[in-house]
């Protein structure tokens, strides 16, 4: 008997194996970058307002299953004001995001389990009435026309954020804040709004605040537990340390 469970046990391993190797192989043909990448660019093309580029997208079902992941070999967001040291917001040299497939088929839930920056670079840009940051159609700005900018879910979260960046710089002539971080690592996670964690380490830091030097090519870390307050655009920390 023990034999005969043993040889059912291994025959269902193995048809098991055999179907993920299967489903693997078809998405692999199905979605194969040259046919997926269109897709995504098709998405982006609904939701990204500024000049962009990605590049050759394909599927990473093995590495991350039971999620579906997708990485993109570059992504670059690209807009320029008027003041602006330089055109793009973001760059990264890879992009990898895994996605909870049932939540977005059943309830049209982009739900991200990982969103993965590798070789980023970004410039944030400020003043009085303008800023870079205006790079996606925010939902209310599609009411008027609905049938032109349908997607194909109605909700987006993102549990956990990774950057690893190159080079970021806050250029905030609004408050004269003119900060730069190098060789920065970031890790964030958020139940809710009341409940985000935000881990930073940076190997570089100057600022500048009203041209006075608060930081000169320092060593960062910081761990911030916050909560957000979206109505009163207000930001609460505890036990936070740097």
């Amino acid at each position: 008997m023990k034999k005969f469970g043993k040889i059912v046990g291994i025959s269902l391993g193995a048809l098991v194996g055999l179907l993920l190797v299967l489903v693997g192989t078809l998405f692999w043909v199905v979605f194969t970058p040259s046919r997926l990448t269109p897709i995504i660019r098709q998405v982006a093309d609904k939701m990204v307002v500024c000049d962009y580029e990605i590049g050759s997208v394909e599927l990473t079902f093995f590495s991350t299953f039971p999620e579906f992941g997708f990485r993109a070999d570059t992504l670059c967001l690209v807009n320029p004001c008027e003041g602006g040291k330089q055109d793009t917001v973001l760059f990264a040299s890879e992009v990898l995001a895994t996605v909870d497939v049932q939540a977005l088929l059943r309830d049209k839930h982009l739900k991200v389990h990982q969103l993965a920056l590798t070789g980023a670079e970004g410039y944030v840009y400020m003043a009085d009435s303008i800023n870079n940051l205006d790079v996606l159609l925010l939902p209310e700005d599609t009411t008027e026309d609905t049938t032109a900018t349908a997607l194909p879910f109605e909700k987006i979260t993102i549990e956990q954020l990774t950057v690893d960046a190159k080079r970021l710089v806050l250029d905030d002539r609004k408050d004269s804040i003119d900060a730069t971080l190098l060789n920065t690592n970031l890790h964030a996670r958020m139940a809710g709004f009341e409940d985000v964690y935000v881990c930073l380490s940076s190997q570089d830091v100057s600022a500048a605040i009203g041209g006075e030097v608060y930081a000169d090519h320092l060593r960062v870390g910081a761990e911030l537990p916050l909560a957000l307050d979206m109505e009163m655009m207000s930001v609460e920390l505890n036990q936070a340390s740097v």
